[in-house]
């Protein structure tokens, strides 16, 4: 095969798979089994739930919010959107039950003293053939350091990538 005819027969079946996608629950639904399977079988529903439509006001954001310039770091600030979901007061353990249920991974992060550690999360995103962006998102505890206690603040952003 010709370097060229198997050129456009990549790009022919990547149109195909990209048009194939359909932002709907059913990627959020997939990443939710798989977390319940990591999670014991224990599932909350209303976590689950909230995980899934976290995901999916994500997609939606990623497609349909302005970006900042590429000079910006090409990013858009999405924490209006996880505060619907994970609401200031949110206890620790759920909030990384809703992430977990969202398809993002989770951890805490130990900064440099005098910076308080946080929770931080990260997942990705399919925006086409070529294109996805990250997701980041740290919650920070209420009373600094305590992660028995609940969210005090978020700070949430999606990053664009593109081969």
């Amino acid at each position: 095969m010709k370097p060229a005819s198997a050129f456009i027969v990549g790009v022919f079946i990547g149109v195909l798979l990209h048009n194939s996608f359909t932002p709907d629950y059913r990627l959020a639904t997939t990443k939710a089994e798989i977390a319940a399977r990591g999670n014991g079988g224990v599932i909350n529903e209303d976590h689950k739930q909230r995980g899934q439509q976290l995901l999916a006001a994500l997609q939606e954001a990623s497609r349909s919010r302005p970006w900042n310039a590429p000079g910006q770091g090409h990013r858009m600030n999405v924490s209006d959107i996880v505060l619907t979901y994970i609401p200031v007061g949110t206890p620790f353990n759920e909030a990384q039950d809703i992430l977990h249920y969202g398809g993002m991974t989770s951890g805490l992060f130990l900064d440099a003293p005098p910076k308080p550690p946080f929770m931080w999360a990260t997942g990705y995103l399919f925006l086409g053939l070529f294109d996805n962006a990250e997701v980041s998102i740290q919650l920070r505890a209420r009373i600094p350091g305590d992660f028995t206690s609940t969210v005090g603040t978020v700070d949430a952003i999606i990053a664009y990538s593109s081969l």
